[in-house]
């Protein structure tokens, strides 16, 4: 994404398309800080505050945590990644989809805050 992002860039640079970097470098600030800028925080060992960016996306309370599963979904989160895990919050179906680097090491560390949380993954 970064490699066309970048050409498309460079071509616009060489070419003179003046307006469609004016258009493009805001993008890539956005798109970067979203990329780079996501972030799973644990505060006071009570919430998970989730950020992607500019954009405070959620903020879960570990102990209404149900159930963290693996999961393939495509659909739009604060995750870089495709190999990802959804925390079940509620039992009305709040969910958030997210990937934290190190999977195990993350659900590990909400069980020993909320050990009543279903999961395969630890």
């Amino acid at each position: 994404m970064w490699g066309g992002l970048f050409l498309a860039l460079m071509t616009m640079s060489r070419t003179g398309h003046w307006i469609g970097i004016a258009i493009m470098l805001p993008i890539m600030v956005f798109v970067g800080s979203m990329w780079f800028g996501t972030k799973y925080t644990l505060v006071d060992n009570r919430e998970l505050k989730i950020q992607s960016g500019f954009i405070h996306f959620e903020t879960v309370e570990v102990l209404k945590i149900i159930e963290i599963k693996k999961t393939g979904s495509w659909l739009s989160a604060p995750a870089n990644s495709l190999d990802r895990i959804e925390i079940f919050y509620n039992k009305y179906g709040g969910s958030v989809v997210i990937s934290p680097p190190d999977k195990k090491a993350f659900v590990k560390i909400l069980l020993a805050i909320n050990p009543k949380i279903k999961t395969e993954i630890a």
